[in-house]
């Protein structure tokens, strides 16, 4: 059975289909924006249940959301934030970042095994030790930290999308922050490529990865029921 944070956000997507397009549109840079607050989970899609139900009636009316809510939806999203209490560092916060650094640390440590420990494997025709380098703790350090910095941005700048210069702009600037990233991680990993944080037994490892991906595929079933 799904937990009430998950149907809460079940239920809120099957409402959004009832959208119209340009209704739709709005509502998908309100909930990017929501989303990226540091509201508590719950209470983002409690807000965002208020917001689908004033933007449903308001459709049935045949009304447009302006007359509804104005014209600066960023406004608005940031009254509601504020009138709720925004905080950072809540425990319900703490919990969420941590749940999606720790996920974020498997599936990289999946890749590294499947792509780095594997192919070592087949060289050299033995199982040798798995060796997780220090490199590896700072391109993922760096990788979780562009990835959190992405998706605020993406978040925050959702009501931009209408400008078709500053998004150009931005996409020119992502490009350039991408290939720049690449060669910094590439270098790391060729300089401290040799330097080795910790050497375990490859079947501890894959046990290890074989119980997260277990959980994870229950945790998506369960989610389903």
């Amino acid at each position: 059975m799904m937990n009430e944070l998950d149907a809460m956000i079940k239920k809120n997507y099957e409402m959004s289909k009832k959208l119209n397009e340009a209704n739709d549109k709005v509502y998908t840079n309100i909930l990017c924006y929501i989303r990226v607050s540091s509201l508590d989970a719950k209470e983002k899609e409690e807000i965002i249940s208020d917001i689908l139900e004033m933007f449903l009636r308001c459709q049935a009316e045949e009304k447009s959301i302006d007359e509804l809510i104005g014209n600066d939806y960023k406004s608005f999203c940031d009254s509601i934030i504020e009138s709720a209490g925004e905080n950072k560092f809540s425990k319900e916060n703490i919990k969420e970042t941590l749940y999606i650094i720790i996920n974020g640390i498997f599936i990289l440590l999946s890749i590294n095994f499947i792509f780095d420990y594997v192919p070592r494997a087949i060289k050299y025709r033995s199982i040798v030790n798995y060796k997780l380098g220090v490199s590896f703790l700072l391109t993922t350090t760096m990788i979780l930290l562009i990835a959190f910095g992405i998706v605020k941005y993406i978040g925050k700048t959702s009501f931009n999308d209408n400008n078709i210069s500053d998004s150009k702009k931005a996409k020119i600037l992502f490009i350039i922050f991408y290939v720049v990233i690449t060669v910094i991680l590439g270098l790391i990993g060729y300089i401290l490529r040799t330097y080795t944080l910790f050497s375990a037994n490859p079947y501890v490892m894959l046990a290890i990865l074989a119980v997260y991906w277990i959980y994870k595929l229950l945790e998506r079933f369960r989610k389903e029921a």
